[in-house]
């Protein structure tokens, strides 16, 4: 799996904690919120958008197209888990849905543990480290376009450095 994908898997394991926490202490909007980051913030503008191409145009029997299959797949499975106590029915209605191949529906199931695996907090924090980089390169790229010396983000070349500290 490509950092991407590894990091999704953190997150929705993260996501389930969470979730499993505040059901738990009756905090649903604890639930209600973290759900809806999930599938707004993290799926929908970073992780849809990062892998749309290996989904479509990857080969079908492609190892990279695959991770992100189950990336997906754990994905829509962590957000009717979460939403389930809630809308039993769009849940179910969401379930009957998938594929041939799909787990027991969701309120006929548990919270089980996922994989140790999954859970990754180093990789979370150069992640966060990308993003904050990411966050200060935007305006500088955005003011390039705008001026005329690139095109687009993909036509610039960056150099980035740290100093130590020690």
């Amino acid at each position: 799996m490509r950092l991407a994908d590894r990091h999704m898997l953190h997150l929705l394991a993260e996501h389930s904690s969470l979730v499993r926490e505040s059901y738990s202490t009756r905090q649903l909007h604890r639930v209600v919120g973290s759900t809806l980051a999930l599938a707004t913030e993290r799926l929908s503008a970073e992780y849809f958008d990062s892998t749309k191409d290996r989904l479509y145009c990857g080969d079908a029997g492609g190892d990279s197209r695959r991770a992100v299959q189950t990336v997906l797949h754990a994905a829509l499975d962590a957000l009717l888990l979460s939403i389930g106590p809630i809308t039993p029915f769009l849940a179910e209605e969401v379930h009957e849905h998938r594929g041939a191949q799909r787990p027991p529906p969701p309120v006929e199931r548990v919270w089980e543990d996922l994989p140790a695996s999954w859970t990754d907090f180093d990789l979370a924090r150069r992640w966060a480290l990308a993003e904050r980089v990411r966050e200060e390169l935007a305006p500088l790229l955005h003011e390039a376009r705008v001026g005329g010396r690139i095109g687009g983000a993909g036509e610039a070349l960056v150099e980035a450095g740290a100093a130590r500290q020690e």
